[in-house]
């Protein structure tokens, strides 16, 4: 009986041979078991996924790879409700492995997960933080699994941590980093440092748009209008003419937090006025975007600003006006 191996290896030379007349990578070789046995278990043919990885653990054996596959295994151990194989299975990866720390995240989230032991989930993040002092990436891990256990205190300190190494290590400065640290001092309900925070890595990283809709948005939840739409006129004037995709989409986002702040003012008319703004521009998006895989999303964002423009008009009994922007959000669907 030919093994999942033999069928895996003469399917892929087959596909290589018409398409590009090479043999498939290990690493290649390896997804295909990964997702013929994901397929299965997806199925419910357990006993199927079982020998499709009990093929490539064979197979793979010693190689980077198999440590993948060994994830794929605790994975469908977990799926039987087996959860000490699954936990067992993952601490069989080598700490020289490229998917070891793969494997220590799984082995945590099924801690917290199915034991719902919060002690050992964090746990699992302080060891690689420990082993991997230097690393912005490790403090990053914790800093999120202290957010995951709602302690967004500990988790300012661990992003603070990460922002520090980042800085000492001479590392370009993650705006990302900055807007969690941001989150996360919201999230503690520690308003002013977030603001404060906020404020100070808008000032020393003025182009990163993002840190500016975080500050935006913060103060338009604390209904603080006037400084919500400073900051985006702010951050509208810093983008000017830049005309790439990546702006106008920066822009759309400015434009409809502006929106939203106007709204909740009740200034309507400026509400409509900027509406009709962001309606603009993401018309240009859509049409840069055409046969894009974002081209979807683009369009639904496109859709629900004719939408908000439709109610505007009709609250103020203006149907046709109503009518003709309905119409342009159904086209956009």
């Amino acid at each position: 009986m030919i093994s999942w191996g033999e069928l895996v290896g003469k399917e892929a030379r087959k596909s290589n041979d018409v398409y590009f007349g090479t043999e498939p990578t290990q690493d290649e070789r390896a997804q295909i078991f990964i997702h013929l046995a994901t397929v299965h278990a997806e199925l419910g043919a357990m006993p199927e996924a079982a020998k499709v990885i009990q093929d490539a653990k064979g197979e793979f054996f010693g190689t980077p790879a198999h440590a993948q596959i060994v994830i794929v295994d605790s994975n469908l151990a977990l799926k039987r409700g087996d959860v000490h194989t699954a936990l067992s299975l993952l601490k069989g990866v080598s700490p020289e492995s490229p998917h070891y720390i793969k494997a220590k995240m799984a082995a945590a989230n099924i801690h917290l997960n199915h034991r719902h032991d919060r002690k050992t989930y964090l746990r699992y993040f302080q060891d690689m933080v420990a082993k991997n002092a230097d690393s912005v990436a490790m403090q990053c891990l914790l800093a999120e699994a202290h957010m995951k256990l709602q302690d967004p205190a500990s988790a300012v300190e661990a992003y603070q941590k990460a922002r520090s190494l980042e800085e000492k290590q001479g590392a370009s400065t993650d705006s990302d980093l900055a807007a969690k640290i941001g989150r996360a001092f919201i999230s503690s309900h520690d308003f002013s440092g977030a603001i404060q925070y906020l404020q100070e890595a808008v000032r020393t990283q003025p182009q990163k748009l993002g840190l500016r809709l975080t500050l935006a948005d913060l103060f338009t939840k604390l209904a603080r209008k006037d400084e919500a739409l400073t900051v985006c006129d702010d951050a509208l004037e810093t983008l000017g003419d830049t005309d790439s995709v990546e702006a106008l989409i920066s822009q759309t986002k400015l434009l409809l937090l502006k929106a939203k702040v106007l709204k909740a003012a009740q200034s309507s008319e400026d509400y409509a006025k900027v509406l009709v703004l962001a309606k603009e521009v993401q018309s240009k998006i859509v049409a840069r975007l055409r046969g894009d895989a974002t081209a979807p999303q683009q369009r639904k964002v496109a859709a629900d600003i004719c939408a908000e423009l439709a109610k505007f008009h009709e609250q103020h009994k203006r149907y046709n006006e109503a009518l003709g922007f309905y119409g342009e959000a159904l086209k956009q669907d």
